[in-house]
């Protein structure tokens, strides 16, 4: 994966102010420095269970919430998330065995994924799962078995290319024939999944009733699922983007083209239910001067917050020894040999060796894919309630 570039000299970006409480002292973070290392995340259930809420409050009862697990699979992330009745979107075959290990089946457990083997097809068909077929060489593997399957399409979104997931809009009738034609299968929805936050809700709405017009001419599906891809709030809260926003542009659709017949409509949001709840902590180990402005040598990564090593500008704040008079300006890199790893630039200085920077709203596809590569994965350690850390 390539670096981000490094800093152009004159003027950078300023750190965005943390919107999270800094509620963490100076010495409290160098205890669990001092137990755990000098770098760590901590995992708010409380601002997970929150947003859980957000979406329940925005949606009808009967809607469903799946969450992802490739976004950030921490067994806390999970078991808090299933207490609340949130399902399991699956792409893999160990995500499927942790998810059914936890209890999960039928409609709160979705099987998706492209290339899947024969053997992996099976395996969600016998745990009781919702298969989504992605192409139709999914079916074969799954005659005979009582399995309920969804169709996973494409159809045009803007100026978005075809996607590589999903059958086209024009192939749709021949891939519902096919599964309607297999025994064993249950035909009860249809699924759509775009990357990005920018995929509007309204287009995919009006795709998915073109594809149920096409698969379900006489009756409509059991569920409709509009993937992913709601804002989590990286690297800030964006107008537009709340639950209640996404709502009023899903759930009217639906009541014009089915009246009170709407089928259920299946959520997954991942980034938006986990990313607020990670926070991010470092030392400072040294800094060091520059022609234009200071670094900060801290002891994580830019692959502990951003695994695609592009920087983000996301919310921060520093922890202090001094608690002096603020002054000047700091750019933060980090302890890998990687020569552009900027992980934020202008945060407010100044900083000292073991100092803390805390980077907010890292919950997604952070922890999950950062690489053992020259250092240990960061421990997650949890927030218990009253303020305890463990």
């Amino acid at each position: 994966m390539p670096p981000s570039p490094e800093p152009a000299p004159g003027p950078a970006p300023t750190a965005l102010a943390s919107p999270e409480p800094a509620d963490l002292t100076w010495e409290a973070a160098d205890s669990l420095a001092q137990r755990h290392g000098d770098a760590f995340y901590i995992f708010d259930p409380a601002a997970a269970r929150e947003r859980v809420a957000h979406f329940r409050a925005a949606f009808r009862p009967g809607d469903l919430l799946l969450y992802p697990y490739k976004t950030n699979p921490y067994p806390d992330v999970l078991d808090t998330l299933h207490a609340l009745g949130v399902g399991a979107e699956t792409c893999s075959a160990p995500e499927l065995r942790t998810a059914t290990g936890l209890g999960i089946t039928g409609e709160l457990l979705h099987s998706t994924g492209c290339g899947r083997t024969p053997q992996e097809l099976q395996e969600a068909a016998d745990a009781g799962a919702t298969v989504i077929i992605d192409h139709p060489s999914d079916v074969p593997p799954l005659a005979g078995r009582d399995v309920r399957v969804g169709l996973r399409c494409d159809f045009p979104l803007g100026d978005r290319r075809a996607s590589r997931f999903g059958v086209p809009l024009d192939d749709v009738a021949d891939a519902a024939a096919l599964i309607r034609a297999t025994p064993g299968l249950r035909f009860a929805g249809l699924h759509c999944h775009f990357p990005g936050t920018e995929a509007a809700f309204d287009s995919r709405a009006r795709g998915l009733l073109a594809a149920t017009r096409i698969a379900f001419p006489d009756s409509p599906p059991d569920f409709l699922c509009v993937g992913g891809g709601f804002h989590g709030g990286v690297p800030a809260p964006v107008p537009g983007t709340s639950p209640s926003d996404y709502a009023a542009l899903l759930l009217p659709a639906l009541t014009d083209a089915f009246g009170t017949e709407t089928p259920t409509l299946v959520l997954e949001p991942g980034a938006a239910l986990v990313a607020a709840a990670f926070t991010f902590v470092t030392r400072v180990r040294v800094v060091k001067p520059q022609p234009n402005r200071p670094s900060a040598v801290v002891a994580g990564s830019l692959f502990d917050i951003s695994p695609n090593t592009r920087r983000t500008d996301l919310p921060v704040h520093t922890i202090t020894r001094s608690r002096g008079a603020a002054r000047g300006e700091v750019d933060i890199t980090g302890a890998t040999p990687m020569p552009d790893e900027y992980l934020a630039l202008g945060v407010p200085g100044p900083l000292e060796p073991g100092d803390f920077v805390c980077f907010h709203r890292v919950g997604a596809y952070s922890w999950a894919m950062a690489p053992e590569w020259l250092r240990d994965r960061a421990p997650v350690l949890t927030r218990r309630p009253i303020d305890d850390i463990v």
